[in-house]
């Protein structure tokens, strides 16, 4: 389903002569290079002795170059993610609690008898149980804490389709919670968390304890209303559950003074999330519920005048009659209250968008990727790098090429939804607006009559 959309046109663009393009570029001088040199990659130097061929660099604003962006959510569900999310940033609107369902009771449990025999016991007695969540260590910082409390699910949901208004949320019905994030929950125990505490498999392991009763209900799969939920009232905190497991406490027949446990998997489990919308001029990317950028470029860009490769030569070159070596949109990555940041490097990629006339944009088939970049995250979250570049050169170039060629790409994470973490980039708007950087290689016009 669409999380959200945007879109907006950029206002007071006009591209109605070549003139007001060539103006447009007088404007860039700063930005283009033509100078002397062997070096067959760079901007600026000679590809040919005696300045025949050269490259050049422009570098465009958002008004010159960008119709209108837009950000779609919806593409993946929390409940496909590789971890649950838990946190709670009151002041920015952030909640996410993990919800959890789980298989049934097994038939018989295996007991190792005095003889040192292995027994298939099936009337042995279930006293109790203990759900252990593995917390995913690289998702908060040495010495944090936080107070998690599990509660018991008590309305009927879907693990599949849950998000924080719905229990279930499907193209067919929608069945709300009675209250947002879970309904009315019942609270049955609670553990403080400590970073650098008990470690398995590379996470902190946090322990709940539950009665007999509740053991059986959430062993009950006739019961689709089982589940438990685990939320954290700590201000500030964000944790990421990589695991779950109950493990049934049960008494055995034949030897009624040992607790032996029995693990009991998943069957279905989501995060119950609600984030707030991002500011106007912001654009999101990744995540889960995945989020992807869309960048509609305008018109007639073929058309753009690119300076002379030589000083005094006059000349009237366009986009169109030079090779187009790289194009880079540039995007500017910003902190959102209340969005979570990336915690590990990503990598993201341009896509082309091949829009039918029958279908949304959110429904629109994607090309090939136009290239790749790896985004870095900053200490504890947020992006590291001040400019994140978009490789757009397949893309730009089938566009100058081709009349019916696409003319919207979208910006998307590679490991899409496996991950909470977003990239939130500036889009049109008051400040730090994309920019579309082109490197070309041109040659004079007195040679190439």
């Amino acid at each position: 389903m669409m999380a959200f959309s945007r879109r907006r046109a950029h206002k007071g663009f006009d591209r109605a002569t070549a003139a007001s393009r060539a103006a447009l570029v007088l404007a860039f001088a700063g930005s283009v290079t033509a100078c002397g040199g062997d070096d067959v990659t760079g901007v600026g130097r000679e590809l040919v002795a005696g300045g025949v061929v050269r490259t050049v660099e422009i570098v465009l604003d958002a008004a010159d170059f960008l119709a209108a962006d837009s950000t779609l959510g919806g593409f993946t569900s929390p409940s496909t993610a590789g971890n649950r999310l838990i946190a709670l940033d009151v002041g920015a609107g952030l909640v996410a609690r993990s919800a959890h369902q789980f298989s049934g009771t097994p038939f018989a449990i295996d007991v190792q008898t005095d003889s040192a025999t292995i027994v298939q016991d099936t009337l042995a007695t279930f006293v109790g149980a203990r759900l252990a969540i593995v917390l995913d260590s690289l998702s908060v910082a040495p010495g944090d804490s936080a107070l998690l409390v599990l509660a018991a699910l008590g309305e009927e949901w879907d693990p599949q389709t849950a998000t924080w208004e719905n229990a279930l949320d499907s193209a067919f019905a929608n069945t709300p919670w009675t209250a947002p994030g879970g309904g009315a929950v019942q609270d049955l125990d609670s553990s403080l968390w400590i970073a650098g505490g008990d470690t398995i498999a590379g996470g902190d392991t946090v322990s709940f304890f539950v009665d007999s009763a509740t053991a059986a209900a959430w062993t009950d799969t006739g019961d689709p209303a089982r589940g438990a939920l685990i939320r954290t009232d700590a201000d500030g905190a964000r944790l990421e559950v990589g695991s779950a497991i109950l493990w049934l406490m049960a008494r055995p027949s034949v030897g009624p003074d040992t607790i032996i446990e029995v693990a009991i998997s998943t069957t279905g489990q989501t995060t119950l999330i609600v984030t707030p919308p991002p500011p106007p001029d912001v654009l999101l990317v990744g995540g889960a519920p995945g989020n992807r950028a869309f960048f509609q470029f305008s018109p007639g860009l073929d058309t753009i005048p690119v300076p002379c490769p030589e000083a005094g030569v006059e000349c009237s070159l366009t986009v169109a009659d030079a090779d187009l070596t790289f194009a880079g949109l540039e995007v500017t990555p910003v902190a959102v209250p209340g969005i979570p940041p990336i915690l590990r490097t990503v990598t993201l990629s341009g896509r082309s968008v091949n829009p039918d006339p029958q279908f949304p944009l959110v429904r629109a088939p994607l090309g090939a990727s136009t290239g790749s970049v790896d985004v870095m995250a900053a200490a504890m979250g947020g992006v590291a790098d001040s400019t994140i570049v978009v490789d757009a050169t397949r893309f730009l170039s089938t566009l100058i090429e081709g009349e019916d060629a696409p003319d919207r790409l979208a910006v998307v994470s590679q490991t899409e939804g496996l991950r909470f973490g977003t990239v939130a980039i500036r889009g049109l708007g008051p400040t730090q607006e994309p920019r579309l950087r082109l490197v070309l290689t041109v040659a004079t016009p007195q040679e190439i009559r």
